[in-house]
């Protein structure tokens, strides 16, 4: 699956969990609608574009992009490391890349569950 369906399938998820209809999302990411539906539906987006969504949600767009980990557990990862002092001061592409660490990690658990793991499993 490449990016573009990546992007398409996880805002798509978030706007389902978050139980937002196309407009009211489409206004929290700072887009229109019409940007949101062609996006949802599989359109490339510009690249200023997908910033902007990042942005409005707090999630690295390598997350947005990503397949490895879901948008929920992506940004609930991301929104308890902010609340870390010393992550909050890192710069953005360090932040980025603890992220990433942090879905591979979690794809490796995944790929080896055990019921006897003091860990859930990630994968939804």
């Amino acid at each position: 699956m490449g990016a573009t369906e990546n992007l398409a399938r996880n805002l798509r998820t978030l706007r389902a969990m978050q139980g937002c209809s196309l407009v009211h999302f489409a206004k929290r990411l700072n887009i229109s609608k019409s940007t949101l539906q062609e996006i949802e539906h599989g359109h490339p987006p510009h690249l200023d574009t997908v910033e902007c969504i990042a942005r409005n949600l707090d999630i690295p767009v390598s997350v947005l992009l990503s397949d490895t980990f879901s948008p929920e557990q992506s940004h609930q990862t991301f929104q308890l490391l902010l609340k870390l002092d010393w992550y909050s001061s890192w710069a953005p592409q360090d932040r980025e890349e603890l992220l990433s660490l942090c879905s591979e990690i979690v794809r490796l658990l995944n790929k080896y569950p055990s019921e006897h793991s003091p860990l859930p499993t990630f994968i939804p």
